[in-house]
């Protein structure tokens, strides 16, 4: 999953990472982030978790970037001055509960940062022109089991069980 959104992040400026709750929408963005990171791009996260007043999301997620919106005549304003022409990847994690308003942000960042690219994660599509989404299904029965035993030895490795003893 990791190798296919950076795949079809390299092609798109929206990608949104879809998938139930628990399925690791964002261990593949903090992969993936990290991984930009270590090449020399720029990111910034944004962890939408913890929003809860979903009117101020612009001045939630440009406090979360480091950027200052006290001069700016709004935060999403802030927000475009500090991204700009240059080359940035914003990464927006657990959209779901302020959909509507991250629609609204993104759509206005991405109408005016030329170069700023936005990989997100929710349960939902965010709805905008150009997204690209990007859906997590879950592991077969296989790695399943085998991800459970690894997560069982790992917490008691006395007691962890061997595949044959869950089939």
């Amino acid at each position: 999953d990791v190798d296919g959104v950076a795949a079809l992040a390299r092609r798109s400026r929206l990608v949104t990472i879809l998938g139930p709750g628990g399925m690791g929408k964002t261990r593949v963005a903090m992969q993936l982030a990290a991984r930009w990171e270590a090449e020399g791009e720029r990111v910034s996260v944004a962890e939408l978790a913890d929003v809860g007043n979903a009117a101020d999301l612009a001045g939630a997620v440009a406090a979360m970037v480091g950027v200052s919106s006290e001069l700016a005549p709004s935060p999403a304003v802030a927000l475009c001055d500090h991204f700009g022409d240059d080359r940035w990847i914003l990464v927006v994690d657990n959209c779901e509960h302020v959909l509507a308003q991250v629609h609204d942000l993104l759509a206005t960042l991405l109408g005016s940062c030329a170069r700023l690219s936005v990989v997100a994660t929710s349960r939902e599509a965010i709805g905008l022109d150009g997204e690209h989404r990007w859906a997590l299904h879950g592991l077969g029965d296989t790695d399943a089991t085998r991800l459970f035993l690894d997560r069982v030895a790992a917490h008691d490795p006395v007691a962890a069980p061997v595949i044959d003893d869950v089939r």
